[in-house]
């Protein structure tokens, strides 16, 4: 837990407001708590989840890396980083299907241990949709790291990437 605290002759305060200044309010001294964890999520609410599954061994490889390093994350069939296009809880091997869930996010509640579809082939169309979060920090699925296509495999895991 960290907590910072601004006022008069500490830490460069109180801070100047803005707007507050049209009803005379020229500046406050303010204090703000903030809370972090490490974890990983049980559940993601709907409108949670960007549709490409990531493997263990992609986590494994990456997470906790201090720099952070960047690498590509693209299809399985021509990256060996891989990850793959899933449809999420359903069977559905089109296009549209993903557009939508890149747009929207899971329509309904994911949590760990359920079954999402990966998506055979590369959908390479796709990946002019999703430069749309560029810049955004999305939340992956993770799957095992020797996930077939075209079949259910069960989440294992969460994982948060930020598109540069």
């Amino acid at each position: 837990m960290v907590t910072i605290t601004k006022t008069a002759g500490q830490n460069s305060g109180p801070v100047q407001m803005a707007f507050a200044q049209i009803m005379g309010i020229p500046s406050l001294d303010l204090t703000v708590k903030a809370l972090a964890f490490i974890g990983s999520p049980v559940g993601i609410p709907a409108g949670g989840v960007f549709p490409m599954a990531v493997p263990q061994a992609l986590v494994d490889r990456y997470w906790y890396r201090d720099p952070p390093t960047p690498f590509y994350i693209g299809s399985a069939y021509h990256n060996p980083v891989g990850g793959q296009w899933t449809s999420l809880l359903v069977d559905s091997n089109n296009v549209p299907t993903i557009r939508d869930l890149i747009d929207h996010g899971n329509p309904s509640p994911l949590k760990i241990g359920d079954n999402i579809w990966i998506q055979p082939g590369t959908k390479t169309t796709l990946f002019v949709d999703a430069q749309s979060k560029i810049g955004q920090t999305v939340l992956l699925p993770v799957v095992t790291t020797d996930f077939d296509t075209h079949s259910y495999t069960p989440i294992l895991g969460f994982c948060f990437l930020h598109n540069f």
